[in-house]
């Protein structure tokens, strides 16, 4: 089942500049920073973003980054094992009880099964 998705024109900020990043972040001194004005800041602004698109694409790193987020999220065929306690296919964990090795998913019922198999004084 999909994630809720939300409004896909969102925005979601990556970057700003701002006199006190300037000065808490980059550590210019506030003497230095409070002497730009609004058109400095949007004149810095825009050499900036210019950077980004002239030698570090950011499309390239929002696309690296979103593959690796996405490779995090989705699990991949070696996570998929069927649960030998619901007996559905899901990503699993492997749960020694005695000296049998079991594959169980997170569902409550599943790990209250193996539980109480393991409170069993036969499967110690």
């Amino acid at each position: 089942m999909p994630h809720d998705q939300g409004d896909w024109r969102k925005p979601f900020a990556v970057f700003s500049i701002s006199r006190l990043y300037l000065h808490d972040a980059l550590g210019f001194p506030r003497e230095q920073v409070q002497d730009l004005t609004d058109a400095d800041m949007e004149r810095l602004a825009d050499y900036v973003a210019q950077f980004y698109e002239d030698v570090s694409p950011l499309a390239d790193h929002v696309r690296f980054i979103t593959t690796l987020i996405l490779s995090q999220l989705q699990p991949t065929d070696e996570d998929i094992q069927r649960c030998d306690v619901c007996d559905t296919w899901v990503a699993t964990h492997e749960v020694l009880v005695g000296q049998t090795l079991y594959s169980i998913c997170d569902k409550a019922k599943c790990q209250d099964a193996v539980a109480a198999v393991k409170g069993q004084p036969d499967a110690q």
